[in-house]
């Protein structure tokens, strides 16, 4: 964050519920995310992203069920403590789960298919390759700010779950939609994050 690594906060559980936009710009367009809400285990975590990004983070207990092909973690050099999804073996579960008013709340699935980098103009580039954020600010204004990352691979699911309170998590409105069968599902290795500093926009523009 800010380019300094955040040591301690590094890894943690996140859940979150975003939409994908585009920003007409004069160098091209910019694909990017706006987080609705986002769950993280870590106060800190949660704090720094609603003051300096004007997030809106929620901290609540969590935790999370990774079966892992231990080969795939010890080669890929890319994984801290030995947790990462692309350590997921194929066939193996991921799950992870928040407690929020004296529930637990869970999603998932199981890897099922090779790690690849997903097709130009397929559902899986569309929904991993954004390298922008957006949100706006409780006065009003509009921020943005980069994501760099490498690109990351993907890889088929099954045995999806979709077992949580959405309106309690994220508000009657969105319950209509969370409410019903997930249309597709996919798991994506991830890699280093850098989140850069948020600018303001014209809030004018697109």
């Amino acid at each position: 964050v800010f380019g300094v690594p955040a040591w301690g906060h590094r890894e943690f559980e996140e859940v979150n519920l975003r939409i994908y936009v585009r920003r007409p710009t004069a160098e091209g367009v910019r694909r990017g995310v706006v987080f609705v809400r986002e769950i993280v285990s870590k106060w800190a975590v949660a704090t720094a992203a609603n003051v300096f990004y004007a997030e809106n983070y929620v901290c609540w207990p969590m935790r999370r069920r990774l079966e892992l092909d231990e080969q795939n973690v010890r080669d890929s050099g890319v994984c801290n403590g030995g947790v990462c999804n692309g350590g997921v073996r194929d066939g193996g579960q991921m799950e992870y789960a928040w407690r929020h008013l004296g529930r637990w709340n869970r999603v998932g699935a199981k890897r099922a298919g090779p790690w690849h980098l997903p097709k130009q103009g397929s559902l899986g580039q569309f929904i991993v390759e954004h390298y922008w954020g957006y949100n706006g600010t409780p006065r009003g204004r509009s921020l943005e700010y980069a994501v760099r990352h490498a690109p990351w691979q993907v890889a088929a699911v099954s045995d999806v779950v979709c077992d949580f309170d959405a309106a309690a998590t994220y508000g009657k409105p969105w319950s209509k939609v969370l409410g019903k069968t997930p249309a597709s599902g996919l798991v994506a290795d991830g890699a280093s994050v850098e989140v850069c500093t948020a600018d303001r926009i014209n809030d004018g523009g697109p």
